[in-house]
């Protein structure tokens, strides 16, 4: 209770203080080196699958029919 007494009595001290925290806190993001949040490459695998021998309508119809249907 005795902060908020005193915050009351004192308002632009805590004005003051928030306002230093503010800065302090935007000061140290900036300045944080690169190297804490390095650049990650994921690696990715495709898989490409031809059927040969077969016309692109029949995989097509096969494909967009409901999965109860099948």
């Amino acid at each position: 209770m005795w902060i908020v007494r005193l915050a009351l009595r004192r308002p632009y001290t805590f004005i003051v203080m928030a306002l230093l925290i503010a800065i302090g806190g935007a000061l140290t993001i900036a300045r944080t080196p690169v190297d804490i949040f390095p650049e990650i490459n994921i690696p990715v695998i495709s898989v490409i699958w031809q059927y040969t021998g077969s016309r692109r309508t029949r995989w097509r119809a096969a494909w967009s029919r409901s999965p109860s249907a099948r």
